[in-house]
């Protein structure tokens, strides 16, 4: 059979050393295991002698060892050209010897790439020193299987942007704020194969292409949540959605539409440079529930103008595309206003909280850009987890094994994190809090909501 129908590495595993697959142990094939100088047990009793070039091709083409015996069933017989044939050797014979990109006997170099000063002022130096920090930490604890973290931080507007990131240099990319350079960060990945641990975005594009795992389901999810809340509240409704022209705010109004036509509303849209006149209006007065999507405009003074049209629709609005100017919103539509959060500090741990405090308390750390230092913090978690499980002889194919077994994992920063190799996003539902507009409070109720 050709390799592509049954690869090699399904048995003996990215490093060769094999692994249990149906009951069956595929034996190590490294080259130094393969052509050991003396006879090696196999099951059975029988013994095998060493492996030359023509027996190994032989045993692949023909099911025979290299004393003759026919091998276990259960490996299959490739055709394979002698070009094939030499090239497949050779690989065996480095196979398992070097270390990953970014890994030596002493350190593991991981970037991170920071949010542009630009965009956020300094919290991308807020995020720096907390990282820092925590790193700093726990190599002084022993690091990863006496392996240093060796961080090195990137600013995306910068002339070298990320090119100190390329898969030769760094072993993983974590804890990122990749707002803007989605597309930048998803050729990184695949093209160097650099594992994403943790990308924060309102942009999320999982693709089995690339080795990306992002934080939370962004802008789409959130919009999502929003509408399988309302469909929660009633059984039947009819939802107005209004966006910009921005593409994420067209995946996030995709996503609305969906998960309300599935729960049984009838769904529209309408552009925001369009809400403003009569007829929009009057649509939007006869909804019953209306969900602000766009990046155009303050959804505060268009929330006004709905409240006016409509006197019982409800107003759903995403917390990325909200501030504390919402608070500024007539007390009468106190219960009419509902908001999604991928986080709340209830997700936070008391046992974790006081490990930050401590933490911020010995190394200085700045309030600047508290929530972003929190989110960076909890992916460190989920790297630091992710490294542990995948050993000491480590690999990128191991530390994304690890990643995808996490189930419900808790950083105690962050609602638990899932992924598996089909799930990219580490929390895929959102809090959706319902505003107490008459005390100015932002979290009297709230539920989570994950339509997954």
């Amino acid at each position: 059979m050709p390799a592509s129908l049954l690869p090699c590495v399904n048995c003996h595993g990215g490093d060769g050393r094999g692994k249990v697959e149906a009951g069956v142990t595929p034996p190590d094939i490294q080259w130094d295991t393969l052509t050991k100088p003396y006879p090696i047990a196999r099951p059975g009793g029988r013994t095998s002698e060493p492996y030359t070039e023509r027996t190994l091709i032989r045993a692949i083409a023909m099911g025979l060892d290299s004393s003759g015996n026919l091998l276990d069933r259960a490996m299959p017989r490739y055709r394979l050209s002698q070009r094939d044939a030499s090239d497949l050797v050779a690989y065996l014979k480095i196979l398992g010897s070097g270390l990953e990109p970014g890994v030596t006997a002493s350190t593991i170099d991981v970037g991170v790439i920071l949010p542009p000063p630009r965009a956020m002022g300094g919290t991308g130096a807020a995020i720096e020193r907390a990282l820092a920090a925590y790193f700093e930490e726990l190599n002084d604890s022993g690091g990863i299987y006496n392996r240093r973290i060796a961080v090195r931080f990137a600013d995306p507007s910068a002339p070298d942007g990320l090119a100190r990131l390329r898969g030769d240099q760094v072993f993983a990319v974590a804890a990122s704020f990749v707002a803007g350079v989605e597309d930048e960060v998803a050729r990184l990945s695949t093209e160097s194969g650099v594992p994403i641990v943790g990308a924060f975005t309102l942009d999320p594009r999982p693709d089995p292409g690339n080795r990306i795992f992002y934080a939370d389901a962004g802008l789409p999810g959130q919009a999502e949540s929003l509408a399988a809340f309302a469909a929660r509240r009633r059984r039947d409704g009819r939802l107005v959605v209004v966006h910009s022209s921005a593409p994420v705010s067209q995946r996030a109004v995709e996503s609305a539409l969906r998960t309300a036509r599935v729960s049984g509303w009838t769904a529209e849209t309408m552009r925001m440079d369009s809400a403003g006149d009569a007829q929009s209006l009057a649509t939007l007065g006869a909804a019953d529930a209306v969900m602000f999507l766009s990046l155009d405009g303050s959804p505060v003074d268009f929330l006004r103008r709905v409240a006016t049209a409509s006197p019982r629709a409800a107003l759903l609005v995403p917390g990325p595309l909200t501030s504390k100017e919402i608070f500024q919103l007539p007390a009468s539509l106190t219960g009419r206003v509902f908001v999604a959060f991928s986080t709340l500090p209830s997700d936070r741990t008391t046992r974790a909280m006081n490990d930050y405090e401590r933490m911020a308390a010995t190394h200085g750390l700045p309030r600047e850009g508290f929530t972003e230092q929190i989110a960076a913090l909890s992916w460190a978690r989920v790297l630091t987890e992710a490294l542990q499980r995948a050993g000491h002889r480590l690999t990128r194919e191991k530390l994304i094994a690890a990643i995808e077994s996490l189930r419900e994992f808790s950083t105690g920063l962050a609602p638990p994190i899932t992924c598996t190799p089909s799930r990219r996003i580490g929390v895929t539902g959102a809090h959706v809090v319902t505003l107490d507009l008459k005390s100015a409070a932002g979290v009297p109720e709230s539920v989570w909501i994950d339509p997954k």
